[in-house]
């Protein structure tokens, strides 16, 4: 019995990582897994970065990078059947954010 030990032990380990291999896989095609940032959801020309994100169900964020103006654009798009609606929720001037960091506030 002795003899078989060994072998089982590595049965047992390579059982382990298929069963979790699989299971992963099938968390994965269930879509369980959060959606990493994908490059392909970043523009940028030369001054200007735009970025989209997921923020909530039905609802995603447009982040625009103005480096002239030196400021953050965040719009909120709500998608509802056919139509969208695009809102500016915010626009932080990134040069006081800066300012504000150095001195210490």
């Amino acid at each position: 019995m002795t003899q078989h030990t060994p072998k089982a032990r590595y049965f047992l380990a390579a059982s382990a990582f298929v069963l979790a291999g699989l299971l992963l896989m099938a968390i994965h095609l269930r879509g369980g897994f959060d959606r990493s940032a994908d490059a392909s959801l970043v523009v940028t020309s030369d001054t200007i970065t735009l970025m989209t994100a997921k923020t909530r169900p039905k609802e995603e964020a447009v982040f625009v990078l103005d480096s002239v103006n030196e400021a953050l654009l965040i719009y909120t798009l709500s998608l509802r059947g056919n139509q969208g609606r695009l809102e500016l929720a915010d626009r932080v001037n990134l040069a006081d954010v800066f300012r504000a960091r150095r001195s210490g506030n």
